[in-house]
């Protein structure tokens, strides 16, 4: 899963004191935390092979294959591309949570890239439901290292409304499991792991975790992900 790390491109407003009710104040301060700013998420360059993929799969109609490609449009950043193919698979099965998963995941980022409109009101519902979603998928398979990956994944990155501590609940749970898992799915954990560090202001275990996820060379992706990520790692 690949999130560049995002920037804002606007000022974040801060919300006007008034004499508000506890779950006005909490919507306003959210609304706040979410800034209304849009955050950019650059396109991730393609390896030929992944290009050859995205190519062969592009006009493809069965369901696996428009999960296939919606997700590696998903990791590339191509945001409109993955949304194309997840949210009409998701339509049509509601209740496949690894679709449901991806779709909620790259809900939360067409909802970060939102720029500033009513002080990020519309943003806040945007993310509220896409965590939400989130929740649905690993409610309706809890035992899915996919779909919790996912979870975990963009609950560090989203950071808001508990999803951290949910992605961290996620990274305790999922731990017992590495073991008897491939090398691609570990290091996936490791920079979802690293993800979490990054979130929690902690740049050396971050950077740590960054440096096991490469070390495990699993696949050329995890690789340059890892490596782009351990140059943005400030301190």
């Amino acid at each position: 899963m690949t999130f560049t790390t995002p920037t804002q491109s606007c000022t974040p407003r801060k919300p006007r004191s008034t004499a508000l009710t506890r779950a006005a104040a909490l919507l306003v301060l959210a609304a706040g935390l979410l800034g209304g700013c849009a955050r950019e998420f650059p396109e991730v360059p393609m390896s030929a092979a992944d290009a050859k993929f995205a190519k062969d799969l592009a006009g493809q109609t069965d369901p696996d294959s428009r999960l296939a490609y919606g997700k590696l449009m998903f990791m590339h950043n191509h945001i409109d591309e993955a949304d194309a193919a997840l949210a009409p698979l998701s339509k049509a099965e509601p209740d496949n949570a690894e679709v449901l998963a991806w779709r909620a995941a790259n809900d939360c980022k067409i909802a970060g890239r939102r720029g500033p409109w009513l002080m990020g009101f519309d943003k806040l519902w945007l993310v509220r439901n896409c965590l939400d979603d989130l929740d649905r998928a690993g409610k309706l398979a809890p035992q899915d290292f996919t779909v919790a990956l996912v979870r975990m994944r963009t609950g560090a990155e989203v950071n808001v409304m508990g999803s951290l501590d949910t992605a961290k609940s996620i990274r305790t749970d999922l731990a017992p499991k590495l073991a008897t898992l491939p090398a691609s799915a570990r290091a996936a954990y490791l920079i979802a792991s690293a993800r979490i560090e990054a979130a929690d202001g902690k740049p050396a275990e971050e950077r740590k975790l960054l440096e096991q996820a490469a070390a495990l060379n699993a696949d050329a992706q995890s690789v340059a992900e890892a490596k782009m990520l351990m140059g943005a790692v400030k301190g």
